[in-house]
């Protein structure tokens, strides 16, 4: 499947803006979900102001969100940089081995260094990630 049908397959199918939906928050608050101009704007999703006539406040939203956005990105270049036997473009056969269990596997062992020595996404955030004893509990 094409990854941007893909990428909105999985979130429908997730049913995760419906649950950010019944979430309570303070009146004004809420959690919202932000992806690429691919996904629909929907209540919990949004996605960057398109057009050439934006706004100051539209060109800053999207500027600063393109700066978080990126953050994410390196969340997955984490993944394949401890396991390079996750590139696989050049290792792994679709279909012939488990990929998704190998890649869940990869995920919780990444988070496991991020507890132990942080990484850059915690610290462009300046959050300290939590024990590993916290997340493992």
């Amino acid at each position: 499947m094409e990854g941007r049908k893909h990428d909105i397959s999985l979130l429908r199918a997730s049913n995760l803006l419906h649950v950010l939906s019944q979430l309570e928050f303070a009146p004004g608050q809420f959690w919202a979900v932000y992806g690429d101009q691919a996904y629909p704007k929907r209540p919990y999703l949004f996605s960057p102001f398109a057009g050439a006539m934006l706004t100051d406040d539209e060109e800053a939203f999207n500027a600063y969100m393109a700066s978080v956005r990126l953050c994410v990105e390196w969340s997955f270049g984490n993944i394949c940089q401890l396991w390079a036997f996750l590139d696989y473009k050049k290792n792994l056969k679709v279909l012939a081995q488990p990929l998704e269990l190998f890649y869940k596997f990869a995920a919780i062992l990444t988070n496991c260094n991020t507890c132990l020595y942080g990484n850059q996404t915690s610290k462009y955030f300046m959050m300290n990630p939590p024990s590993l004893q916290d997340y493992l509990a």
